[in-house]
């Protein structure tokens, strides 16, 4: 697993996740987002997403249902659907034990490669960006 530290300086177009690296191999990839909120799992996903080639799809579970809070459920239903369509996936929810990850670890396969980031910041940091933030599409 990588940690992303609370860094700004970061150029995603040079990440091996925007370059499609593993796209010569075919694989599509599983992108676990593992942080609490305001930690900057959507930001980097978004950032990412800007920056490759590569065909992403992005699983939010608070905007799953239409726009609005969903389930772990649908968001396993959603990855795998869109894995059928040979795109790669960021989960993009808090994931933050192994028993969260477990479901979508097991999406994996010979054809599927599974990453997990970590974004592990201080508690006072999220909180701060939580609070200060307007217009989340998860609402904290």
């Amino acid at each position: 697993m990588a940690t992303m530290a609370g860094r700004t300086d970061i150029d995603y177009s040079k990440s091996t996740l925007a370059q499609g690296e593993d796209k010569q191999k075919g694989n599509a990839l599983v992108v676990l987002l593992v942080g609490p909120p305001g930690s900057g799992k959507s930001t980097f996903c978004e950032n990412v997403m800007q920056a490759s080639s590569r065909p992403w799809v992005r699983i939010c579970q608070d905007i799953i249902n239409n726009g609005k809070s969903g389930t772990k459920a649908q968001c396993l239903s959603s990855a795998a659907a869109a894995l059928k369509d040979k795109k790669s996936v960021f989960i993009d929810r808090c994931n933050l034990d192994k028993e969260q990850r477990a479901d979508f670890v097991k999406l994996g396969s010979p054809e599927v490669d599974i990453h997990a980031v970590v974004f592990d910041l201080p508690a006072q940091l999220c909180i701060s960006r939580s609070v200060t933030r307007s217009g989340h599409e998860g609402n904290l």
